[in-house]
């Protein structure tokens, strides 16, 4: 996972905890396996599902469904987001940023799981 994809979904994170109304511009476009890390994948599920149930955002409302390092990482999150405001195209690009290196890594499977035996030993040899 690179530091852009990282910081990108924790920007996604902490902007939906402040603009709730910036949900529908992820339909159909950023979904929770999108998200690298297991923290932030369930961060955005159970921000998504408080959203669209009409849930409360407050610290204490996930106190129930996190558990102590996910919640430690919510308010880190929620914490360094609130020294900028953001806007929705900074949301959107955020959005672009996971799906475009989710893409990459995806490509770069499919090509290393192409490549013949000998190809695959040649990418660990020794180099000269």
């Amino acid at each position: 996972t690179s530091l852009l994809s990282m910081r990108a979904q924790e920007r996604v994170i902490a902007l939906l905890m402040s603009n709730p109304d910036f949900l529908p511009l992820t339909r159909g476009r950023l979904a929770p396996q999108d998200f690298t890390s297991q923290v932030n994948r369930r961060l955005f599920e159970q921000i998504t599902e408080r959203i669209d149930g009409g849930d409360s955002l407050s610290y204490t409302s996930f106190a129930d469904s996190l558990t102590d390092e996910e919640m430690s990482a919510l308010v880190r999150i929620c914490r360094a987001g609130q020294q900028v405001t953001g806007s929705k195209k900074e949301f959107t690009d955020c959005m672009d940023a996971i799906i475009n290196e989710k893409n990459k890594a995806e490509e770069k499977n499919i090509a290393v799981s192409q490549l013949s035996d000998e190809e695959f030993r040649k990418l660990f040899s020794k180099r000269d």
